[in-house]
């Protein structure tokens, strides 16, 4: 039981249930169910001796026996089942939340980890030069499905800010004016990425020209050379894989209709590599209950019910989110930013719309009747501080507990002292502390870490904003040091003796806080790796595709040495000429053995994976011997031990039995009129609809020398009757009238 709560195996077995290839019996052991009886037994029956009492202990062991049989254990039995089914299905969605939370999304099994690439909790691209917060601009480049005759290279620009520049399209990249109209496009627009992807294997030359066009330059004799100018002048841009289920999903979602309603899908594609880029979180939590289309485990991920997987799903992001915060004010005015609002804590969809709304028609109370009529004085779509969640009813005060400090409110500026005019109660009021992570709750404790880090007396802060020594330590060029000065561990001991607060950890947060508000501590988003790219353009796994597996391939070219070939999803591959032959040729005429065109199976010896050259071969081998002895030890199954073998040869030698017994049947040939090869369904449906008395000669399931007989006594009456040894056609006909005669 133990086993099955930690594997996938039992929702395998529930769902081969379903499509009733197995059918599901749990139940007791003997030793079990006679211990459970006597248990019961020992509490239920008397101890006195007498014949009364004798026989109503019989009665209740009777009782006891019947309970347990009748009620009990169907009972249990049909609550362990569903027991088990929640809790390997809660096990494994759990599995997939920390898979999109810690790894992302990945086409290899949980065995090797090492392939994985984290995709989700990730920050944005970033170059070897760009400062913390900086988003790169992002020219996402796709060929399609590769075929030069219908697909174009298709271009679009997003600059820093996630905003379409420019998009274009070219018929290729091997003609010179093209590639100068590439060329320029990157010096006028000068984006530090370049995002390729597409749907075939073609994309890797599509890569491959790309980096010959801004890298080298073709002299007239063929020999490429790198101009140092353009070299110098391209150097820094990066050109990269981008990881594509997004983008796949969002050409076609309703979203991207709103959006670019007439761009077409292969630009709509393009939008979304560039936004990925730009924001990895961002583009899975705009994607909402659609999440659940993204396979992050291969092996089980199909058998869990997709309300449970979007629940696991939904919580990874909102840790993912929570790690970063959310810009309050942004959330407001960029509609592809608020997505991430859903996923705060405290609040959701609903909550989360509905106070952005409020947000919107927020008005300053500054402002007058008269000065509505000017523009610059509304403040609808932007808060100050945090206090106004509250004060300008925005939120109820508990969700504003759970959401406040994970919702941030930027300094537009460097804290300033207030004016001395202005009341003290102005909700327009800028607190730094509002762009950190510290909860509003624990504010008198961060300016209290503050003013002990700056050697500073109430006296030298006495009417100034509260905050205001939060702002002067922020802006203090040797704040680290001054902060590590501070024992936090007597601070917080403190504070546990006076008031009962465990605050050692909030400590710890303020002091990382008042150094970098709102620090990002995600890595940067990784480049795919080998067979990442392999499974995004071909489909092709590291089990679908490994050395030993034989596949159908198609001969593409033919030459003195070699055979070029091209299996199903796509890929090239090559065929040695030793390797079409069993036999020790010195010269082997590779014309002899293939033909262009040709369609054979091959087994793959080697897979020669360089993607930083944008190189993909699969060697194979098409040896007669090779390719008879198989690849079954490749896609054996593995062993279960659990498995009962010895009563799966029993059930099977049955099963075939029962067969051989139906085949036998349906030959048997008698010539009589009213014989039939009809069981006794069928031949009750034949009388049906005959006259009283009439009679139906059958094969008998007893064997060849019997046979069986059904007449219809009645309407909806009938009556089967079996015959031995009676086999003559004067046997036969003597039964038809006697049956006839009753």
């Amino acid at each position: 039981m133990e086993d099955l709560r930690s594997a996938h195996q039992f929702l395998n077995i529930l769902a081969a249930e379903a499509n009733h290839f197995v059918t599901v019996t749990i139940t007791l052991s003997d030793d079990e169910k006679s211990d459970f009886e006597n248990e019961l037994s020992s509490a239920f029956v008397s101890d006195s001796f007498s014949d009364t009492v004798n026989a109503w202990n019989a009665e209740r062991r009777r009782v006891i026996t019947e309970t347990i049989e009748q009620h009990l254990l169907p009972h249990g039995a049909k609550w362990t089942r569903e027991w088990l089914r929640e809790e390997v299905e809660d096990l494994l969605s759990r599995r997939c939340g920390e898979t999109l939370r810690e790894v992302g999304p990945t086409q290899v099994t949980r065995e090797s980890p090492a392939n994985k690439s984290q995709r989700v909790d990730v920050a944005p691209f970033k170059m070897a030069d760009f400062q913390p917060g900086e988003t790169p601009a992002i020219l996402a480049v796709s060929w399609g499905k590769g075929d030069p005759q219908k697909d174009h290279i298709t271009l679009v620009f997003l600059d820093e800010a996630g905003r379409l520049r420019e998009h274009t399209r070219i018929d290729n990249l091997n003609d010179p004016e093209r590639q100068d109209e590439f060329r320029d496009l990157v010096r006028r627009r000068k984006p530090d990425v370049i995002a390729i992807g597409g749907f075939s294997v073609a994309t890797t030359k599509l890569s491959s020209q790309i980096k010959e066009t801004l890298h080298v330059t073709w002299a007239e004799d063929g020999t490429s050379f790198v101009n140092p100018d353009e070299a110098q002048e391209f150097s820094r841009i990066a050109i990269t894989y981008v990881f594509d289920e997004i983008a796949r999903k969002y050409q076609h979602s309703n979203r991207v209709g709103d959006e670019f309603a007439s761009f077409s899908p292969i630009v709509k594609y393009c939008i979304g590599l560039a936004r990925y880029l730009q924001n990895p979180l961002n583009e899975y939590a705009a994607l909402g209950s659609n999440i659940t289309a993204i396979t992050f485990e291969e092996e089980y991920q199909h058998l869990m019910p997709v309300e449970k997987l979007l629940t696991a799903l939904e919580r990874g992001l909102v840790d993912c989110v929570n790690r970063i915060g959310v810009d309050i004010n942004r959330a407001v005015t960029d509609p592809y930013y608020q997505h991430l609002l859903p996923y705060v804590c405290g609040l959701g969809p609903r909550k989360a719309q509905a106070l952005v709304k409020k947000i919107g028609a927020l008005v300053s109370p500054s402002t007058t009747l008269c000065s509505l009529l000017r523009a610059d004085t509304l403040q609808g779509g932007n808060l100050s501080n945090r206090d106004q969640f509250v004060k300008a009813s925005l939120m109820t005060t508990k969700i504003f507990l759970n959401a406040a400090g994970f919702l941030r409110i930027p300094q537009e500026s460097s804290f300033s002292k207030p004016s001395k005019s202005r009341s003290t109660e102005d909700s327009d009021l800028q607190d730094p502390l509002d762009s950190t992570r510290i909860h509003p709750e624990d504010y008198d404790l961060a300016r209290k870490m503050a003013t002990d880090a700056l050697e500073l007396d109430e006296e030298d802060i006495h009417g100034e904003h509260p905050s205001h020594v939060v702002s002067l330590i922020m802006e203090d060029d040797d704040n680290v040091r001054k902060l590590d000065e501070l024992n936090l561990d007597e601070f917080a001991i403190s504070l546990m003796e006076s008031g009962g607060e465990r605050k050692r950890h909030t400590l710890n947060l303020i002091r990382s806080e008042l150094i970098r508000p709102f620090g990002d501590n995600r890595r940067p988003l990784p480049s795919p790796n080998d067979w990442d790219v392999v499974t995004m353009l071909s489909g092709e796994t590291e089990r679908t595709l490994r050395m030993g597996l034989i596949v159908s391939v198609y001969v593409l070219w033919i030459r003195q040495t070699a055979v070029g070939v091209r299996l199903d999803s796509g890929l090239e591959g090559v065929i040695n000429a030793s390797y079409l032959t069993d036999e020790r040729e010195t010269t082997i005429r590779v014309d002899n053995y293939v033909k262009r065109g040709q369609t054979l199976a091959a087994v793959i010896v080697a897979i020669g994976l360089k993607l930083v050259h944008d190189s993909i071969i699969v060697e194979l081998s098409a040896r007669p011997g090779d390719v008879q002895e198989g690849d079954s030890q490749f896609r054996r199954v593995k062993h279960d031990e659990c498995w009962n073998y010895s009563r799966c040869d029993r059930d099977r030698e049955l099963q075939e039995r029962k067969k051989r017994a139906e085949v036998d049947r349906s030959r048997r040939v008698i010539k009589h009129p009213n014989f039939h090869n009809f069981n006794s369904q069928a031949a009750e449906a034949y009388l049906d609809r005959q006259q009283r008395g009439d009679v139906v000669i059958r094969p008998s399931s007893k064997g060849m020398n019997h046979l069986a007989v059904t007449w219809k006594v009645d309407d909806k009456l009938f009556q089967h009757i079996g015959k031995s040894d009676c086999t003559s056609p004067i046997c036969l006909s003597l039964i038809s009238s006697e049956h006839r005669c009753r």
